[in-house]
């Protein structure tokens, strides 16, 4: 799929029926209502289920145009963050906000990398950021949370066993993808971040972990 949004001309992204607060938002934003922008109920658009699966993220980030849809009213990606930006700035800390932000910086990111020899920021921390913000996003396969995000990550860099690390392979168990990842993220880390590598080890997750992955290994 992820080949099929690099080249479409533009993408609509349904986030389903509308509501009476979504149609409000939707009306507002699409007629340039910016005055009144800042105090509609945002949460009831960006709390939508699209917005938590995991797979969507390379559906926003390679679409060249992508349009957000709820019931008959649509709006441009980029026009929706613009006139809510301000509005996100003072909604960092919950959820939807935080992801709504971070999506849109990846897509930032990746039209930067398209149009640059060299990406400024190394892949294993532009993957690391994103596995951290887009934790515990909806997922039937706990392997997806990797596989999903490899698509908007360049991870080719580096010799062919550490290459390898990543690769999709659903033979693999679960235990074993986060084991590779975590020695990759170990392996191709700027010495700064391996210290972040371990450190989301949480305690708290511990009696949700996949059965056998090793004690330093994030999942």
């Amino acid at each position: 799929m992820a080949e099929v949004y690099k080249v479409v001309t533009q993408t609509v992204i349904f986030l389903g029926e509308p509501t009476e607060e979504t149609d409000k938002i939707m009306i507002a934003l699409c007629s340039d209502q910016s005055s009144t922008s800042a105090d509609l109920p945002y949460e009831s658009l960006l709390s939508r289920p699209w917005f938590s699966r995991v797979w969507i993220y390379q559906e926003l980030v390679l679409s060249r145009d992508p349009w957000i849809q709820c019931g008959q009213h649509k709006i441009r990606w980029e026009k929706l963050y613009a006139l809510t930006k301000e509005r996100t700035a003072t909604k960092k800390g919950l959820r939807s906000w935080d992801s709504f932000l971070h999506m849109t910086k990846g897509r930032k990111r990746w039209r930067q990398m398209q149009t640059s020899a060299e990406s400024p920021t190394p892949a294993a921390r532009i993957l690391l950021d994103t596995l951290i913000v887009r934790r515990g996003m909806g997922v039937f396969d706990p392997r997806d949370m990797l596989f999903a995000h490899l698509g908007v990550v360049d991870v080719q860099s580096g010799d062919g066993e550490t290459k390898k690390l990543l690769k999709v392979d659903y033979n693999k168990p679960a235990e074993q993808v986060y084991t590779d990842l975590a020695h990759y993220l170990c392996v191709a880390s700027l010495p700064v971040d391996l210290f972040r590598v371990l450190s989301y080890v949480d305690e708290s997750y511990c009696q949700k972990r996949e059965k056998h992955i090793p004690s330093w290994v994030p999942d």
